[in-house]
């Protein structure tokens, strides 16, 4: 119900009611009224709903997560967020101790960008906030998954949503690794898997990891374990 609501205040009003005019809470508020349209839903209890999507305890925050930005914050790489979300995601990056590990200006926010994933323009100007450029073409998968003092000049991108994260990534030049706990997207999996005796790319796979990279084109990665990551730069 809450998808469904959202998808349908999202087309009628674009960018969490920016495009409109319509303010934050109040697009919201609509949200909530479609999803309890069944029920007399209080101004109070639309009120506390609001405010309780600005607090850590409305958020599961998985431990391989964390321990993937833990481990690579400190040992340099330059971190950032790049999503389709409205500006309250900074407050809850800072709730749930995320903001500390990412580079200062590199949260990028579809509500103040006015750019959703997969949009190529979001990413554009991603990367060239950051100063970054794209994964060159001449590096072997060895120099990309290991870029030594080069590793903060590429463009690595960890999502969940095959389209919009994903292949919203590649299309841009990005590495870009696909996030599946729930094994709702083993076809792409299995499209990685055709690269295994390909001519000229590098594949590697097992039970919760799967990499394939060749020197003219991004990596692509696909895992069900966040933790395994960070064992790609080691």
């Amino acid at each position: 119900m809450v998808t469904l609501a959202f998808k349908t205040v999202s087309k009628e009003y674009p960018n969490y009611g920016k495009s409109v005019g319509l303010p934050l809470k109040t697009w919201w508020t609509r949200i909530i009224r479609l999803t309890f349209k069944d029920y007399a839903i209080t101004d109070e209890a639309c009120n506390a709903l609001y405010e309780h999507f600005n607090t850590a305890n409305a958020y599961h925050i998985f431990p391989d997560g964390m321990q993937l930005i833990s481990n690579l914050g400190p040992a340099g790489f330059n971190l950032g967020i790049l999503s389709n979300s409205d500006p309250r995601m900074r407050v809850v990056l800072e709730r749930t101790g995320f903001l500390k590990y990412l580079k200062t200006g590199s949260v990028f926010l579809s509500y103040e960008t006015g750019f959703e994933k997969p949009a190529p323009e979001a990413f554009h100007l991603a990367s060239q906030i950051v100063n970054a450029t794209a994964p060159h073409a001449g590096l072997t998968v060895d120099q990309k998954l290991n870029a030594g003092s080069d590793k903060n000049l590429l463009l690595w991108h960890v999502g969940d949503d095959v389209d919009k994260d994903y292949k919203g990534a590649l299309n841009c030049g990005w590495n870009s690794i696909l996030v599946d706990r729930n094994a709702e997207f083993l076809k792409e999996k299995t499209a990685l898997d055709s690269y295994k005796d390909a001519s000229g790319y590098h594949y590697y796979s097992d039970k919760t990891l799967t990499v394939v990279s060749s020197g003219s084109e991004p990596v692509r990665v696909y895992t069900s374990d966040m933790s395994r990551i960070a064992q790609l730069f080691e």
